[in-house]
C-alpha cells in the first residue's frame, strides 16, 4: 500500500496523501491472498524446523509476540512480525528442551536478519542517490 500511495502521491503532487478505499481494499486483499498461498509453508517451517510446537509453546510464543509488537507499536518502533514470532518460537524452544531446536534453522535464519537489514539500507540509499539525480 505504500508504493501504491507514493505512485499517487507523485501523480497528483501535493504533499497531502488520500488514499482511496480500493487501493487500501486490494491491499490487505493480497496480504492476505501472499499469507494463504505461502503461510502453510512458513508455519511448516517455523512450526518443525525451529522447534516441534506443541499448544504449550505456541500459546507462549503468541503472547510473547503479542507482547513485543504491543510494546514496539506504542513505541513507535517498526517491527517485523515474522521476525518476532520466529524469536518466540526459538525462545520456547531453547527454554523447554534446548537440544531439541533446529539449530542450523535457526543459524541460517539470524544470518538472513542479518544481512537483509544492511542490504536493504545500502539499496535504498543507492536508489535515493540515483533518483535524487535524476
Amino acid at each position: 500500500m505504500g508504493i501504491a500511495a507514493l505512485l499517487l502521491m507523485t501523480a497528483i503532487g501535493g504533499n497531502s496523501l488520500r488514499i482511496p478505499k480500493n487501493i487500501v481494499f486490494l491491499s490487505a486483499f493480497f496480504i492476505a491472498f501472499g499469507l494463504v498461498m505461502g503461510g502453510m509453508k512458513m508455519i511448516k517451517s517455523v512450526g518443525t524446523r525451529i522447534f516441534s510446537v506443541r499448544s504449550l509453546h505456541s500459546v507462549s510464543a503468541q503472547m510473547a509476540s503479542m507482547l513485543v509488537v504491543a510494546a514496539a507499536s506504542l513505541s513507535g518502533f517498526p517491527v517485523s512480525g515474522t521476525q518476532i514470532v520466529n524469536s518466540s518460537i526459538l525462545g520456547v524452544g531453547a527454554a523447554d528442551r534446548p537440544n531439541a531446536v533446529g539449530w542450523i534453522y535457526a543459524k541460517t535464519m539470524l544470518v538472513a536478519w542479518f544481512v537483509t537489514i544492511p542490504a536493504s539500507f545500502l539499496l535504498s540509499a543507492g536508489f535515493y542517490l540515483v533518483f535524487r539525480g535524476l
